[in-house]
């Protein structure tokens, strides 16, 4: 073969060679900028996320406390029967049946946990609408003495307090819709809870001056 045919195929081997490892050496560049970016998203994110999740679990107490609140000066008024009317509505069938907008690729609740805590309401709001059923039912001076208090399944401090781990690229739900609907929960069972205090507080009242 030619030596000039020879001399322009090698050069011809060298620049694409050359060529390929400037790919990958360009490849290799953009690949630590992404890890880069995504460290620091995650970082931003973190904090982010523990702020929201501190205002979200303040406003969930603040809304709770005044609601509550406005139903323990509001007995015998228009706005306790308001709170009254509110927590009629709002039962384990609620809970039940609540379907909040599944997000992705954008932050949301960790379904699992948002589900787990809800089974838990559903169960609790259960138990306070039977017991306030039987207490309703139990005459104050029955000399019965009054239906006995069970041990909570989930207090609204607990609601309160809960913390969910937030989504990103997989599946969760909508925030928002979540934390609106975890204010109404902790104000129904602060007001069963309540009432049923007062069901029972009667009852025993009721019996002593009977005997």
């Amino acid at each position: 073969m030619p030596y000039g045919i020879i001399s322009a195929l090698d050069q011809g081997s060298g620049e694409s060679g050359g060529f390929v490892v400037w790919i990958g050496v360009a490849g290799a560049i953009v690949l630590v900028l992404l890890i880069a970016l995504t460290l620091k998203t995650r970082t931003g994110n973190s904090n982010s996320n523990s702020n929201s999740n501190s205002n979200r679990n303040s406003n969930r107490n603040s809304n709770g406390n005044s609601n509550g609140n406005g139903n323990g000066n509001g007995n015998g008024n228009g706005n306790g029967m308001h709170q009254l009317q509110r927590k009629r509505a709002f039962t384990a069938n609620n809970v039940e049946t609540k379907r909040f907008t599944t997000t992705r690729f954008q932050e949301g609740y960790e379904m699992t946990q948002v589900d787990d805590l809800l089974a838990k309401a559903a169960a609790e709001l259960r138990r306070l609408e039977d017991e306030n059923t039987s207490l309703q039912r139990q005459p104050a001076a029955s000399g019965r003495g009054a239906v006995p208090a069970a041990t909570p399944i989930l207090t609204a401090e607990a609601v309160v307090k809960q913390k969910f781990n937030p989504t990103r690229i997989r599946a969760g739900y909508a925030q928002d819709e979540v934390d609106d609907f975890l204010d109404e929960l902790v104000l129904a069972l602060r007001t069963w809870t309540s009432e049923n205090e007062e069901l029972r507080a009667r009852s025993v009242d009721g019996g002593a001056s009977s005997r």
